[in-house]
């Protein structure tokens, strides 16, 4: 079942997905997201792709590896001159218990969001992942059985590199938007301006609004948009605030606009979410 990642349903409660990506989201397309009950992992296979996370954004490449933790918001945005293929999966805590494993086991193993495979383990690695994608898209009887033992295997083999070996952290890939998105993720509640953040980060306005489109594949009102209506998308679901509160606190200057931009990127209202929670 192959499906960009950004349009995953917000009502996806499945305890584990395994997706195959070929060239998936353009740069246009490419939308900033989160789970709010499933972690994420990333194996590039082909091409590369650069990923958002939090304040960090890096540059993966085939036998790279990302984790994302629940709500982390995240983008990815494929090199569009060349063929990228992506694996990813999917899963839950109750997956997890199903195994007898917890967030615990998963720290240990994610000691790094992101790095690299050794080269003496990519064959094991590449093999388990093969036969998860054709049991996603070839089900056939057992295929579920073999997808859960495929992925806890994944993970205990995950768990012995890590343990035995030195992985590779990968630096990010530009510190001015680093420096942008990081100083945005701290202070979206404020009525802050593209200038605002270009007097941060020591370049100028419109040659920051030029590289965000560049890299991020959005301009910058959409991605300040993006992590207000992440953000109010979880006070709608973890707290009693009123709209109009949320509406504030996730610095919108009314409460239409807020409500406007929510059904915009979510598909329906602020209060049409928050019943469906």
């Amino acid at each position: 079942m192959s499906i960009p990642p950004s349009q995953y349903p917000e009502s996806f409660r499945e305890d584990i997905f395994v997706n195959f990506c070929r060239n998936g989201s353009s740069p246009t397309e490419a939308i900033q997201h989160f789970h709010s009950y499933h972690y994420e992992i990333c194996f590039v296979l082909k091409g590369s792709a650069v990923y958002y996370y939090d304040f960090e954004s890096v540059t993966i490449t085939p036998h790279d590896i990302i984790f994302l933790n629940k709500k982390t918001a995240h983008l990815s945005i494929e090199d569009k001159f060349e063929d990228c293929e992506r694996i990813i999966i999917n899963f839950n805590d109750r997956f997890l218990r199903k195994f007898s494993l917890n967030y615990h086991f998963l720290n240990q193993i994610f000691t790094e969001p992101v790095f690299k495979i050794p080269s003496n383990r990519e064959s094991d690695i590449t093999n388990i992942l093969t036969e998860l994608v054709y049991e996603s898209d070839y089900p056939s009887n057992f295929s579920t059985n073999l997808i859960n033992g495929n992925v806890y295997k994944l993970l205990v083999t995950m768990y012995r590199v890590v343990t035995n070996t030195h992985i590779e952290k990968i630096l990010p890939t530009n510190p001015i938007i680093e420096t942008a998105t990081k100083f945005i993720c701290k202070n979206y509640a404020a009525n802050i301006t593209l200038e605002d953040v270009a007097n941060h980060c020591h370049v100028n306005k419109c040659y920051l609004s030029k590289l965000f489109k560049s890299i991020m594949g959005i301009n910058f009102i959409s991605y300040i948009n993006s992590i207000r209506i992440q953000n109010a998308a979880e006070m709608l679901t973890d707290t009693d605030k009123s709209i109009a509160e949320i509406s504030d606190c996730c610095g919108f200057n009314s409460q239409n606009h807020f409500c406007s931009v929510f059904k915009a990127t979510k598909g329906v209202s602020p209060s049409e979410f928050r019943k469906a929670k």
